[in-house]
């Protein structure tokens, strides 16, 4: 399960969700053990509580271009 606080600065928040949607992960709306990764974009001040949760339960995190790096590496290429 992905989690992305706020919105990448090339995509809207229901693009994102479509695409991971595509590729067989879900997008969920907390941190919790079942969170694989917290994607964090934008400026949501809702992140910095998102990033000390993942921090605490040990959920790996990285900022978008780590979104779009760990996306080619998996999916072999950036949707256009």
């Amino acid at each position: 399960m992905l989690l992305l606080p706020g919105t990448l600065s090339d995509m809207s928040r229901k693009q994102f969700e479509e695409l991971v949607e595509e590729h067989g992960a879900k997008l969920g709306s907390s941190v919790s053990r079942n969170t694989d990764l917290l994607v964090v974009a934008g400026s949501d001040s809702r992140r910095t509580n998102k990033i000390a949760k993942a921090q605490e339960l040990g959920v790996r995190h990285v900022d978008e271009q780590g979104w779009w790096e760990e996306f080619e590496r998996r999916c072999g290429r950036r949707p256009v």
